[in-house]
C-alpha cells in the first residue's frame, strides 16, 4: 500500500497515512476507465480501458428506461463514468463491477416522472375567435 500511495503523490506523515485514505487512492487507481459505451432499449454495454466489456439490462436502471431513445444516446464518457445530462444520471465503473443497480428511491423516480410527464405536455396553443 506504501508504494502505491507514494505513486499517487500522497506525503506521509509522522504517523504515516489513514488506511482508509489509502484505500480509497487506491481503489480509484486501480478503477479502469471506459474507452466505448452503447445503450440500446434493453441493455446498458460499457468497454473498459483493461479489454472487459460489462454488459447490463436497463431494467437496473430506470431513467434510462423510461427515457427516449435520443435521450438515451445523449451521454458523455468521462473517465470511469457516463453521464446523460437529459436525465440525470449518472453511473460509474465501479458501481458496475459491483453490480449495483440504480440506487433511487421510489419516491425520486415517482417525482422525476411527474415532472418529466409535465415537461413532455404539449403546450395548449391559442385559438383564434371567430368575428
Amino acid at each position: 500500500m506504501r508504494k502505491l500511495s507514494k505513486k499517487a503523490g500522497i506525503q506521509f506523515g509522522p504517523n504515516g497515512i489513514d488506511t482508509a485514505v489509502a484505500q480509497q487512492v487506491e481503489a480509484d487507481l486501480l478503477t479502469p476507465e471506459i474507452v466505448g459505451a452503447a445503450v440500446t432499449a434493453h441493455t446498458l454495454t460499457v468497454e473498459l480501458d483493461d479489454g472487459r466489456v460489462l454488459s447490463t439490462p436497463l431494467t437496473w436502471y430506470p431513467r434510462l428506461m423510461h427515457a427516449t431513445e435520443p435521450e438515451r444516446q445523449n451521454f458523455e464518457v468521462v473517465g470511469a463514468y457516463i453521464r446523460w445530462p437529459d436525465l440525470d444520471e449518472d453511473i460509474g465503473v465501479r458501481g458496475l463491477l459491483l453490480g449495483r443497480r440504480s440506487g433511487e428511491k421510489s419516491e425520486s423516480l415517482r417525482a422525476w416522472l411527474t415532472a418529466r410527464s409535465h415537461q413532455h405536455q404539449a403546450p395548449s396553443g391559442l385559438r383564434s375567435s371567430a368575428h
